[in-house]
């Protein structure tokens, strides 16, 4: 694995800030409280169904979405085509960053993954804006707004990089990543499991320490809490019931993930933290002092026993009968077609 200088971060900074526009136009003011949601769409699904479950329960505007890590371009049609099903096309979509702040990660080996499938292209077209830029915008014009990271956390640097002044206008950052700990083998029914499985800042883990040494308020969602949540085959039967284009399509995208995984049931670690944003009592979660180390090529997010280590608020487990039940009604809300009637 190849390390280059701290000065290559700078050098790839100020390539990026020639690409990268900042328009003065701004986002309509809202009363509700207002989210910006960081996304890998199409490496797993629950990417889609963490969207999903915010736009069922309604409780944020979406100031928007950047998209990071491989694919950017791909992994936004996603999203545009995901939005436009569900009947929410105004809401801007921006690819980000695809490459790594230092160094090179090499990209799991899937048999299928949604960012090699796209069923159609969208309607409309990816905003001409950076992911970056859109998101420093955002967070500009929302003061106090939350960011939801549900990938690698590559994009979120670099805004912080580009425009330090946004950190404190951060209301919190919901981090989907990290492992403090590890469960036993047979909670999560694998052969095998190590803190390489946490796979989002494990993505880019030079941004990951940017990122938690930023000062930003973070809430950290991890491995553990992440793979105590699902979604089973007979909840996408359901969904493929109902018969509308949007439940057509997202049933879908769980049949392929579980067919991947010959697997019955998929972690919802994404939608898990676009829950907690706005309901964390759903989940116990602890003020801990939390280190960022790294052993060899993989990070690990870890205590710090001497208490040096920042506070950042963890996850530490989920309320299963509270977040179930919360789940369900956000898609049932989404996903069923309107009364004819009405």
């Amino acid at each position: 694995m190849k390390c280059f200088p701290l000065i290559c971060l700078t050098c790839l900074t100020l390539c990026l800030m020639g690409h990268l526009t900042f328009p003065l136009q701004g986002i309509a003011k809202t009363t509700q409280p207002v989210i910006f949601i960081d996304t890998d769409m199409g490496s797993d699904v629950d990417d889609a169904l963490a969207i999903l479950t915010l736009l069922g329960r309604q409780e944020f505007h979406i100031a928007g979405i950047s998209t990071v890590n491989g694919q950017v371009q791909k992994r936004a049609k996603i999203t545009l085509r995901l939005l436009e099903l569900a009947g929410y096309s105004n809401i801007p979509v921006a690819a980000g960053v695809g490459t790594t702040l230092l160094r090179e990660k090499q990209p799991r080996n899937r048999k299928r993954q949604l960012a090699q499938y796209l069923d159609q292209e969208p309607e409309k077209l990816i905003s001409k804006q950076h992911g970056v830029d859109l998101m420093i915008q955002s967070i500009h014009e929302h003061p106090g707004l939350t960011v939801l990271a549900i990938g690698p956390l590559t994009n979120v640097a670099l805004a912080i990089i580009k425009d330090p002044s946004i950190v404190p206008k951060i209301g919190q950052l919901v981090v989907v990543g990290g492992a403090i700990s590890l469960p036993p083998v047979s909670e999560r029914g694998t052969i095998f499991v190590d803190y390489k499985s946490e796979y989002n800042l494990n993505s880019d883990p030079d941004a990951a320490k940017l990122v938690f040494n930023s000062g930003v308020p973070i809430l950290m969602s991890g491995l553990t809490p992440a793979l105590q949540v699902t979604a089973t085959l007979d909840d996408a039967e359901q969904w493929k019931a109902l018969k509308t284009p949007l439940a057509q399509w997202i049933s879908q995208r769980v049949f392929e993930r579980l067919e991947s995984h010959q697997a019955t049931e998929t972690h919802l670690g994404d939608v898990l933290g676009a829950v907690m944003a706005s309901h964390p009592k759903i989940g116990e979660v602890k003020v801990l002092p939390i280190h960022i180390e790294m052993w060899g090529d993989t990070l690990r997010t870890v205590i710090d026993s001497t208490g040096s280590g920042r506070s950042i608020n963890v996850v530490l487990k989920v309320n299963s009968e509270q977040f179930n039940p919360y789940f369900k009604k956000a898609m049932d809300a989404i996903l069923k077609p309107e009364d004819p009637l009405k």
